[in-house]
């Protein structure tokens, strides 16, 4: 786990540190306190504070959810005109997969995009392509507008990831279509 700080040197003798660009790196996220990093985000961009931020980052970090885990992952952290965060833009090391996470009070929403995914050195990707969108919300991942071209065909629909004491549990409404049955054995 570490911090690099970039300030501005024009700056430094101003009465407020402005930095550039902070990056922190090396820690695990848990999709749930996200809302967490909000609060942080908020308080680092008070008026009232002592430094100004301009850019901040994640890198080589965990983000997981469950036994779900995008390992070494970066993201930059978008915020709003006041400072607060907006959207944590996520991607997966090998940038085969994007998120887009917005915390919204209690909930957090995401929207899904990945091309050959997973993409494991040796291992042949099983999605050819995924797009979809999620909310957090009372421990849920609720998907939405799920669509996975995978193993020849497509796969349309909506679940629900749980996390409980024994692993995740999914279930939800998906049409299969033109799915090829020998590819799907392989897997």
């Amino acid at each position: 786990e570490a911090i690099r700080l970039y300030p501005d040197l024009t700056l430094l003798l101003s009465e407020r540190l402005y930095l550039r660009k902070v990056v922190v790196s090396g820690i695990n996220l848990e999709l749930r306190q996200v809302t967490a990093i909000s609060d942080i985000v908020e308080s680092l961009s008070r008026a009232s504070t002592k430094q100004e931020i301009e850019h901040l980052y994640l890198e080589k970090f965990d983000l997981s959810f469950g036994e779900i885990v995008i390992k070494n992952a970066e993201a930059e952290i978008n915020r709003n005109g006041q400072g607060a965060l907006q959207a944590l833009s996520v991607r997966s090391a090998d940038k085969s997969l994007t998120l887009l996470i917005e915390p919204n009070g209690s909930k957090v929403n995401l929207n899904i995009e990945a091309f050959a995914w997973p993409s494991e050195a040796g291992s042949k990707p099983m999605i050819d392509s995924l797009t979809g969108k999620g909310r957090l919300e009372q421990g849920a991942l609720r998907l939405s507008e799920l669509s996975l071209r995978m193993l020849g065909g497509v796969v349309n629909g909506a679940g629900a990831i749980r996390v409980n004491e024994k692993g995740n549990d999914f279930s939800g409404d998906f049409t299969f279509e033109r799915i090829d049955a020998i590819r799907l054995e392989e897997a």
